[in-house]
């Protein structure tokens, strides 16, 4: 089998896969499915394999943040930080939580595709 007929067979099967038919009115909902897919295979690859520096980093980070928080050499208004993000000004972990939820369950297949790729990233690291 050379090259040509190769790239003629890929193309024919290219053509013939009904993207609308799985995603939607267009292709762009799988070409979100696969960035999504690939960029949290690469996360979860890399957070396997740099695991405990991330974990050593967020450690050290957030009690240096607590540490000058508490000696009043750093104030964080976290009031303003959670308006920054978008959130309610008194935000609590069951509010993020709850609107968390409802991103995955509004975005089901890309929030399928991104924890599959993190898997089989992490699996492969």
């Amino acid at each position: 089998m050379n090259m040509q007929s190769t790239i003629a067979s890929i193309q024919e099967w290219w053509a013939g896969l009904d993207l609308e038919r799985w995603f939607g009115e267009s292709s762009s909902d799988a070409v979100q499915v696969a960035v999504f897919f690939v960029s949290f295979f690469a996360v979860g690859f890399l957070f396997k394999k740099y695991l405990k520096f991330i974990f050593m980093v967020l450690v050290v980070s957030f009690f240096l943040i607590k540490g000058l928080e508490y000696y009043k050499i750093l104030d964080i208004d976290w009031e303003a930080f959670n308006t920054f993000l978008g959130l309610d000004p008194v935000a609590t972990i069951g509010s993020v939580t709850g609107l968390a939820l409802e991103w995955v369950k509004s975005h089901l297949v890309v929030s399928i595709s991104s924890a599959a790729g993190f898997l089989l990233g992490y699996k492969l690291a």
